[in-house]
């Protein structure tokens, strides 16, 4: 899933926060990983739900098969990071201009990028269902440590911090603001400039 799925979700929020809404980027950062979870659902309608005692989820996906890699599951997943569907819906976009479905493109393109960039060994094909064959590899793995993970994983969480600190900050700076301003606006002797002097007189 390349960055993993809530990482998507979290840092395509943090990047478009200010110019859409957040629960359309959101889903549209979260969408092209829809088909693995669906082949995970699958698998255990299938297979049955995983003992805890043969190593719970990671044990159930590597005894029954990588959802990422689920006939149909996996064509879908294909579709969904790859470069043509993408384009074809920004088409859409441009034409029917939406105020849902621009936002969802942009995060869907988010994951699109990063999931270029975090895969390795498993990258997806940019121009599915063209050239198929054709999967250049990341610059960094976000999972395998062959490729740099443990490094990226690091730089990845101190990312995440950093950004919730500046947002809760942030958030506060402007609560604190407009506390200030509100006391200004209904002190009994109305606004004044920053001298102390009364505005207007």
């Amino acid at each position: 899933m390349g960055v993993i799925t809530p990482a998507h979700a979290f840092f395509n929020w943090a990047i478009l926060r200010k110019w859409f809404r957040p629960r359309w980027v959101v889903a549209g950062s979260v969408l092209p990983d829809v088909p693995s979870f669906a082949a995970f659902f699958y698998l255990l309608a299938v297979k049955g739900f995983p003992d805890s005692g043969g190593g719970g989820f990671f044990g159930f996906v590597m005894a029954n098969g990588n959802p990422n890699r689920q006939p149909g599951f996996m064509e879908m997943s294909f579709l969904l990071n790859a470069l043509p569907l993408y384009g074809l819906v920004g088409v859409v976009v441009l034409v029917w201009r939406s105020d849902w479905l621009l936002p969802l493109w942009a995060g869907w393109g988010l994951h699109i990028l990063e999931d270029f960039l975090t895969h390795v060994v498993d990258a997806y094909a940019p121009l599915y269902p063209f050239f198929p064959g054709w999967r250049p590899p990341g610059v960094v793995s976000y999972w395998d440590p062959r490729y740099g993970a443990e490094t990226f994983q690091a730089i990845q969480y101190s990312a995440a911090g950093a950004i919730l600190v500046w947002v809760v900050a942030e958030r506060l700076w402007s609560r604190h603001k407009a506390s200030v301003d509100r006391e200004k606006e209904t002190a009994p002797d109305g606004p004044r400039d920053s001298k102390g002097a009364e505005k207007g007189s």
